[in-house]
């Protein structure tokens, strides 16, 4: 089963699901992922910085396109090579919430992989077998 952990900062804990099977990587630089995206704008983390974390400011954020996890979906769509890791992906793990949105993008793409969040949930599929789609 070909297994894509979508982690913007970098997979710390990927070695956990690495021997069960072709796992890959993607996720901003320099996080040392097998596929590299570009990071956000910087006005947009500029933004975030000055604006803080409240979840006001985080609705706001989101309508413009300016939070992390819209810019990191936005960056794997716009590469070809994370877009052709995907397109042969069984399961897409979004290993960080940050890489929630470019999951559920991935699984409604045309090649419909499963996505789960976390590693214990990636894990427990992989362990079961279980390829159906959700």
């Amino acid at each position: 089963m070909k297994v894509v952990v979508l982690a913007p900062r970098g997979a710390t804990a990927v070695d956990a699901i690495r021997a069960t099977g072709d796992v890959e990587t993607i996720g901003w630089a320099p996080s040392g992922s097998d596929v590299v995206v570009r990071r956000p704008a910087p006005w947009a983390a500029g933004l975030q910085r000055r604006l803080g974390s409240g979840i006001p400011v985080r609705i706001l954020l989101r309508f413009l396109g300016a939070d992390d996890a819209t810019q990191f979906a936005r960056a794997v769509a716009s590469d070809p090579s994370a877009q052709r890791v995907l397109a042969s992906a069984d399961l897409v793990v979004a290993a960080e919430e940050d890489a929630t949105y470019a999951a559920w993008r991935a699984a409604r793409s045309s090649s419909r992989p499963r996505a789960v969040y976390g590693f214990a949930a990636a894990r427990a599929i992989l362990e079961s077998g279980s390829e159906e789609t959700s």
